[in-house]
């Protein structure tokens, strides 16, 4: 089966250690929490911070001991991992969920329909060719 590059494990583990030549502050070759959440080049806006505790939570620490190794990370990053399917399918649920029961009902789907249509649940090639 042919894969798209930016899922290839070479190009998987360059991201990673890029994460962690910005993130790992002390050099253990392990994320922690604090690590992740913390940009060393500039403060971070409350909600940026909100959403990188949530990845780490979520889609780090799959283990939950309070650390991301690298495998860990890498697993995270894979835009095949189950993490990103469940935040756009989130993100989508909490725009559209007019009446707040958790589920969304054609209407509600249709008072988005761009949001619903660009959706990486919709049409996957976006998440490889967002400018397309």
């Amino acid at each position: 089966a042919l894969e798209h590059p930016e899922s290839s494990m070479s190009l998987l583990i360059a991201g990673v250690e890029e994460i962690f030549i910005k993130h790992d502050a002390d050099g253990d070759n392990k994320l922690s929490r604090e690590e992740y959440i913390t940009d060393p080049y500039k403060e971070l806006p409350p909600e940026e911070v909100r959403r990188r505790e949530f990845e780490f939570d979520e889609g780090i620490d799959a283990n939950h001991d309070g650390i991301g190794n690298k495998r860990e990370v890498i697993k995270f990053m894979d835009p095949k991992n189950k993490f990103w399917a469940k935040e756009e399918a989130l993100r989508l649920l909490t725009l559209a969920d007019l009446d707040h029961n958790k589920e969304l009902s054609i209407e509600e789907v249709l008072n988005y329909p761009l949001e619903f249509l660009e959706s990486k649940l919709v049409d996957p090639s976006i998440s490889f060719h967002p400018d397309l």
